[in-house]
């Protein structure tokens, strides 16, 4: 076996799969979380993932349960659920192939085409049924989600940031009509998977640790993260995909939930120790704070 999981996991992943060839560490390790490429003697790969939190874990199951089976092939591949193990925290799935959209050259053949599917798969994810049945209605539990963040933030969030925030956020009231939806919370280029059959693009999603029921335009603030603004004509293109119009009646739910986002990678990076994600929800504050209604 090749250096990284533990005994326990080595052991586990063989009474699962049979005799392993090989176990390496892999590039999508983040933080707590880590993962590897198991490979059986027969030369079939897998994924295992630990989750370093009990909650991460039971929401990348619970994705891996539903959604695979859930949703139309057409919206996009997806890892199938193998086995799990919670005392371990661990997560057997299959492997999808390909590599990290990141990692495809800018302006490659197919690029837009990648936007316009990954637009169509959250047009697919939000479409599954959920019956919202959080006794706090969004409207009340994103001003509190706020308010936590500020607190975890401690002495990092200024207080020009902070009452920022809260202006954006109001007292929720923006979010009034707005039920959850599945959700994958972390939805950007990274977690894409693309590859080619022929002339046939194939995207795949991956890292489902923080999905859960949320706001609806949730799953495009990290994509807009990336992008700088909405203007942006591969954003426009999963905007597209998703079948969203009146885009700009959307602008003021996008910049409060920018700014709880941008908040959250603040309280984030100072618990973990992660200094780009916070100098990340400082420059997305700062966006906000410039005026321009398309800047996030």
């Amino acid at each position: 076996m090749s250096r990284g999981p533990s005994d326990a996991l080595t052991a586990w992943l063989s009474e699962e799969l049979g005799s392993i060839r090989s176990c390496t560490p892999c590039g999508w390790s983040a933080g707590r979380n880590r993962v590897w490429r198991v490979r059986r003697e027969n030369g079939d790969s897998f994924h295992a993932k630990v989750l370093g939190e009990d909650r991460a874990f039971r929401q990348e199951v619970e994705a891996l349960r539903i959604w695979p089976a859930a949703l139309p092939a057409r919206a996009a591949g997806l890892p199938r659920l193998i086995a799990s193990q919670s005392a371990l925290r661990a997560v057997l799935m299959t492997s999808v192939p390909g590599q990290s959209f990141l990692s495809e050259a800018a302006g490659a053949p197919g690029g837009r085409e990648v936007w316009r599917r990954a637009g169509e798969f959250l047009r697919e994810l939000r479409s599954l049924p959920h019956v919202d049945t959080d006794p706090l209605p969004l409207r009340d539990a994103i001003p509190a989600r706020l308010e936590l963040w500020l607190e975890r933030g401690g002495g990092e969030v200024t207080r020009e940031e902070g009452l920022l925030a809260r202006r954006l956020v109001g007292d929720g009231a923006l979010f009034r009509d707005r039920t959850r939806v599945a959700c994958h919370r972390d939805f950007q280029p990274r977690n894409w998977i693309v590859s080619r059959e022929g002339e046939r693009l194939r995207l795949s999603i991956i890292d489902f640790e923080h999905s859960r029921p949320d706001h609806p335009l949730t799953d495009l603030i990290r994509v807009l993260g990336h992008v700088g603004t909405e203007r942006d004509p591969e954003f426009r293109e999963l905007v597209g995909g998703l079948g969203l119009d009146r885009w700009a009646d959307l602008v003021p739910e996008i910049r409060a939930l920018t700014a709880v986002h941008a908040i959250g990678c603040i309280a984030w990076g100072v618990r973990h120790r992660d200094l780009p994600l916070s100098r990340q929800g400082h420059a997305l504050l700062a966006r906000l704070g410039s005026g321009a209604e398309d800047s996030v």
